[in-house]
């Protein structure tokens, strides 16, 4: 996921390791964190500017602005609700902006399940020291499945509402439904398949076989 502009600002440890050569890496792992720092500051320089009436950086706090966040060069001030901006920059910034000023998010709709989104997930390798890995194919949507997953495991049921599901994916309730009968069916048959896991699964009352029909 794309971060601010002012990046250097918010993660100085991180610019400075990028603007420096520094001493050679002596592990694979050193090595790979130092390709994911410069990974990431040339995608931070790739991104569109944000004019200063929509959001700064100061170096002393500003009144006037809507929201304002402290990080630890200075503060960030959000001069115009996200819903406001062009449509090219609240594409690219729109999860850096509800990040950043969490109050500015909309309440949560009732009845809905917890899901742990990519960004708040630390000490992930797939996503290195980015906030989000958009690449990952754990992540949906600005949702992490594999923490949501954990973090449900402890519930009586800990698959999603198809209520949830459509909301989060953006479709009808009874198009989420009916994917999640596919995906759950075309799971079972995968798993029975295969020595060892078709043992683990529950006796088949009814079915034709096939696969479910590709939508």
């Amino acid at each position: 996921m794309p971060i601010l502009p002012q990046r250097r600002e918010l993660f100085p440890m991180e610019a400075s390791c990028g603007a420096r050569s520094g001493p050679a890496a002596k592990t694979p792992e050193e090595f790979a964190r130092q390709l994911r720092f410069r990974r990431s500051l040339q995608e931070t320089s790739s991104l569109p500017p944000i004019p200063p009436g929509l959001l700064s950086f100061d170096a002393q706090s500003r009144t006037g602005a809507i929201d304002a966040s402290s990080v630890p060069s200075g503060w960030l001030h959000l001069w115009s609700p996200l819903e406001k901006w062009p449509a090219p920059l609240r594409e690219v910034y729109r999860q850096d902006v509800l990040a950043a000023f969490p109050t500015q998010r909309k309440r949560a709709t009732p009845g809905l399940d917890e899901v742990v989104l990519c960004l708040t997930v630390s000490r992930c390798p797939r996503k290195g020291f980015r906030l989000e890995e958009r690449s990952c194919l754990f992540y949906c949507r600005g949702i992490c499945a594999l923490a949501t997953l954990q973090r449900r495991a402890d519930e009586p049921n800990p698959s999603l509402s198809p209520t949830s599901i459509g909301y989060y994916l953006g479709i009808a309730r009874q198009r989420a439904s009916l994917l999640s009968g596919r995906v759950q069916a075309f799971l079972e048959q995968s798993m029975r398949a295969k020595r060892g896991f078709g043992e683990l699964c529950p006796p088949e009352n009814s079915g034709t076989g096939e696969l479910p029909q590709s939508d």
